[in-house]
């Protein structure tokens, strides 16, 4: 960035029209790139944060849910109340 802003102002200062234009176009250039690279990797790190953050929580019922652990657990209604907190929660 500091390159496009010196080269700017030696265009500037030069009084060449043709290149101050040049520079111009290359500034725009290089922040639709910038943005479109920045919305990219946002994009794809919420889509996998997201991929993650489901899979985690069907890890989670599913543990919970276990029919084994189920049968062990006396109070019944204690383990409904853990699985619908942990479903009405996501």
């Amino acid at each position: 960035m500091a390159w496009f802003l010196k080269e700017t102002l030696d265009a500037s200062l030069s009084g060449n029209k043709n290149e101050l234009i040049k520079m111009a176009i290359e500034i725009v250039i290089f922040i639709a790139f910038y943005s479109l690279i920045s919305w990219f990797t946002r994009t794809v790190k919420a889509f996998y944060i997201s991929k993650i953050m489901y899979s985690i929580k069907q890890d989670l019922m599913k543990s919970i849910i276990n029919p084994e652990l189920f049968m062990r657990v006396k109070n019944h209604r204690f383990t409904h109340g853990i699985i619908t907190t942990v479903h009405f929660r996501g």
